[in-house]
C-alpha cells in the first residue's frame, strides 16, 4: 500500500490550528443579557450583568440604554450598576455590542415592557452609615429607622429634596416607630417603650419610657392608648394619656410571639413569626380577650387593617388577604404570590404597596378576591418598609437609603 506524502498526513492538524488561531477566526463573542430583566421597572439604578464568551479574547464590551452610550467594559467581569435617577424614568431598551481582538463583533437587544405602568421617581435620601429598615410619615417629616439604634427625622416638604433635620440614639435596637403629635413611640427592644418629644425634629429629646415584661417589637398609638408587642411580652396596653408617664392598662399574654400589630375599632390584630394572626377584643382596655385566629402558612412580618381585610405580608408566601368580616371567623380571602419575600405592607385607597425586598411591590386591590398586580419596581437596596402619604410612598430601602416614589397617577 501506498502512503501519501507525509505533508498531506499532517494536513488536518495543520488546518485546524489554522481554524483555531486569531487569523481564521470568524465567529462573533456571544452575549447574554442577564439582567436587567424585562419584566419588572427599576428606579435610581439599573443593574447590569451580563454573560459575554468568545473563543479568543474578548476585546471590550460597551452598554447602550436608548441607543446612548452608558458603559464600557473592558475586564472580563460584565457587571455593574447604572445611575437612572435622572432619566425621568426608565429607558425603553438596552444593547450591548462586544468586540473580540480579532475584530468580530455581536450586539444583543432587550425592549423593556411597556405592559407595567411606571413609577416616578420623587426623591431619594441616603443614610451615611446604617441601613434603612422601616419609615412613619407624619406631616412634613419621615421617621427612619436605621438597622442599629439611630432614628432619623427627614425633612420632606419637598419630596425632591429630602434632607436630614434631626436624630435620636435609642438606649437599644429600635423594632418599630409610630409617631403622632408631638411624640414618636419607639419600640426598642429590651429598652421596651420610649417616648420621644420631637416639638423641636432638630433636637429630639426623650419624655418617658415603659420597660415592661419582655422586649418591645411593635407599636401602634390609638385615642389615649399605646398597643406595645413582643416575642415573649404579647400585648400590653399602655395609658399614654401623660406621654411622660405611660402606664400599663392591660395586657394579653398569649403562647408564642407577637412581631407586629395594627389596631382598628374594638380590636387589636397581632401577627406573628410563628405565623399566627390573633384578634383581640381591646374595647375594655383593662382586659383584652381573644376573638378569633387564623394560622398561616409562613412568618407574618407585618399587618395593615382597613375595612373588612387584613393584610399580611407573609415572608416567602407573598401578601395574604384575610377576609376578617367576622373576627370570631377570619378566613382566606386571596393569597398573592409576591415575586421576592414580603417585608412589609401599606394599604392606600385600591392598592397594597408591599416592601419586598428587592423592591416595591404595587398591587390592585380594588376587588380583594381578585386582587391583580401594577407593577413590581426594583430599587438599589432591599427593601423592608413602605409608607404612603400625600401621593408619594416612601420606602426603606437598606443599603438604598429613602426611596420616595410619586404615585398619584396610578391606573
Amino acid at each position: 500500500m501506498k502512503l501519501p506524502p507525509r505533508s498531506l498526513l499532517f494536513l488536518p492538524l495543520t488546518l485546524l490550528a489554522l481554524y483555531r488561531c486569531d487569523l481564521f477566526d470568524i465567529f462573533p463573542p456571544e452575549i447574554e443579557i442577564v439582567s436587567p430583566r424585562n419584566d419588572v421597572s427599576y428606579v435610581v439604578t439599573l443593574p447590569i450583568e451580563l454573560r459575554v464568551t468568545d473563543n479568543n479574547k474578548v476585546e471590550k464590551v460597551e452598554v447602550f440604554l436608548d441607543d446612548k452610550s452608558v458603559h464600557l467594559f473592558t475586564g472580563t467581569l460584565y457587571k455593574t450598576d447604572i445611575d437612572i435617577s435622572g432619566l425621568g424614568g426608565m429607558p425603553q431598551s438596552i444593547k450591548v455590542v462586544a468586540h473580540d481582538q480579532v475584530g468580530n463583533w455581536n450586539e444583543a437587544t432587550r425592549n423593556f415592557s411597556d405592559t407595567a405602568w411606571e413609577l416616578v421617581l420623587a426623591g431619594h435620601w441616603n443614610l451615611q452609615t446604617e441601613k434603612a429598615e422601616d419609615v412613619f410619615v407624619s406631616g412634613n417629616y419621615a421617621y427612619v429607622m436605621g438597622d442599629v439604634r439611630d432614628l432619623y427625622i427627614v425633612n420632606i416638604a419637598d419630596p425632591a429634596n429630602p434632607f436630614l433635620a434631626g436624630s435620636y440614639n435609642a438606649p437599644d435596637y429600635i423594632n418599630d416607630v409610630f409617631v403622632r403629635g408631638n411624640y414618636a413611640y419607639v419600640a426598642a427592644y429590651n429598652a421596651g417603650l420610649q417616648i420621644i418629644d420631637i416639638s423641636n425634629p432638630a433636637n429630639p429629646t426623650p419624655a418617658g419610657e415603659y420597660k415592661g415584661s419582655g422586649s418591645a417589637s411593635s407599636v401602634f398609638v390609638l385615642g389615649n392608648y399605646a398597643y406595645m408587642t413582643g416575642p415573649q411580652a404579647g400585648l400590653q396596653v399602655l395609658n399614654i394619656t401623660k406621654p411622660t408617664i405611660p402606664t400599663l392598662a392591660g395586657a394579653y399574654e398569649p403562647a408564642g410571639s407577637a412581631e407586629s400589630i395594627f389596631v382598628a375599632g374594638d380590636y387589636a390584630y397581632l401577627a406573628s413569626w410563628q405565623g399566627r394572626l390573633r384578634i383581640i377584643n381591646i374595647a375594655d382596655p383593662a382586659n383584652p380577650t381573644l376573638t378569633g385566629e387564623y394560622n398561616l402558612d409562613d412568618s407574618a412580618y407585618s399587618i395593615f387593617v382597613i375595612g373588612n381585610y387584613a393584610y399580611v405580608a407573609n415572608g416567602p408566601d407573598g401578601l395574604q388577604i384575610i377576609n376578617i368580616s367576622n373576627p370570631a371567623s377570619p378566613s382566606l380571602a386571596r393569597s398573592y404570590d409576591t415575586p421576592d419575600w414580603a417585608e412589609d405592607v401599606f394599604v392606600a385607597g385600591n392598592y397594597a404597596y408591599v416592601a419586598d425586598y428587592y423592591g416595591l411591590q404595587i398591587v390592585d386591590i380594588s376587588n380583594p378576591a381578585n386582587s391583580t398586580e401594577v407593577g413590581y419596581y426594583v430599587t438599589p437596596g432591599h427593601a423592608w418598609g413602605v409608607y404612603v402619604s400625600n401621593s408619594y410612598a416612601y420606602l426603606a430601602d437598606g443599603d438604598g437609603g429613602l426611596v420616595i416614589f410619586y404615585v398619584s397617577e396610578l391606573p
